[in-house]
């Protein structure tokens, strides 16, 4: 069962390392991170999505220095709007425009 307190933490971490996408392919929610943990935290908190990686540095510039990252996702209208349901009373009002936003396209 959630308590307040996790999904309390889960709010301050989405808040700042997530972010929520809609295109024709569909809605979800991501946050990426080079480290696992928090976002196996965050699966455990709300219940819904999954872990994907490790995957390697991207771009041109591929730096040795750079490290893997994983990545949340809860793909789907009806996955979103869960995680959405369960932080929203503890997002800012930018964060939540962002959401209605992407709910209503």
């Amino acid at each position: 069962m959630r308590t307040r307190e996790e999904l309390r933490w889960a709010a301050g971490f989405y808040e700042g390392e997530g972010s929520i996408f809609s295109s024709r392919k569909g809605i979800g929610v991501e946050i990426h991170q080079v480290d696992r943990e928090p976002l196996d935290k965050f699966v455990s908190y709300v219940g819904i999505g999954k872990v994907m990686g490790p995957y390697g540095p991207y771009g041109i510039k591929k730096i040795r220095e750079h490290q893997p990252i994983y990545k949340y996702v809860a793909t789907g209208f009806e996955a979103a709007q869960a995680v959405v349901a369960m932080l929203w009373f503890d997002l800012s009002p930018r964060r939540q425009n962002q959401m209605k936003e992407a709910l209503t396209r």
